[in-house]
């Protein structure tokens, strides 16, 4: 009895619970969607976090070299380093080969493995060892810190240290040492420590 009441009922309850069931799919699918991309999105993260590292590192460098190149009055070569910069940005470098460039000379002309020129460590920062005039090339670790605060004195005050670091650390005093160093500032030459 009131059969087609009830067959209203069913077919309406029927069509629209299909309708809500395609749009839950639908909003299922978007879901999933979404959370692949929050998942791209944290490995972009890491990425950028070992990105900037290696940039905050190089520009550590081009700030201490720029600054040594001030203080050593070259501006030639300070323009000539911006327009190499320069170069970059725009792309003339994109496709360079580190591996092929050539080795650095020997100051000498001798046959050493060794070239004239101080490279980074794992750390980005350059391990340089001291060549004084008599040729002995001691190591900048047996150094003592009132060898390199006198050594790094004779080039910058006592307060220019201090962008180093702490001047009550010995590390302030090697990283300025190198600094000045990588700069030509320092010493008659300057020696790869890495092997």
């Amino acid at each position: 009895m009131f059969n087609r009441l009830h067959d209203a009922v069913s077919e309406t309850t029927q069509r629209f619970d299909g309708e809500l069931t395609e749009q839950i799919q639908h909003l299922e699918a978007q879901l999933k969607e979404l959370r692949e991309e929050q998942t791209r999105n944290k490995g972009r993260q890491q990425r950028q976090l070992s990105l900037v590292g290696a940039l905050q590192s190089a520009l550590g460098q081009v700030v201490r070299a720029v600054h040594a190149t001030q203080n050593a009055g070259e501006e030639e070569l300070l323009e000539a380093f911006w327009l190499e910069i320069e170069a970059v940005q725009n792309g003339e470098y994109g496709e360079i080969d580190l591996a092929q460039l050539p080795k650095p000379s020997e100051p000498d002309g001798g046959s050493s493995t060794q070239g004239n020129n101080p490279t980074p460590n794992g750390n980005g920062v350059l391990d340089v060892e001291v060549v004084n005039g008599n040729g002995n090339s001691p190591n900048i670790e047996d150094m003592t810190l009132t060898q390199l605060k006198e050594e790094v004195q004779k080039v910058i005050d006592y307060d220019q240290v201090q962008k180093y670091g702490k001047r009550n650390l010995r590390d302030t005093w090697e990283k300025a040492y190198r600094d000045l160093f990588e700069a030509g500032l320092l010493g008659s030459g300057l020696k790869n420590t890495e092997q």
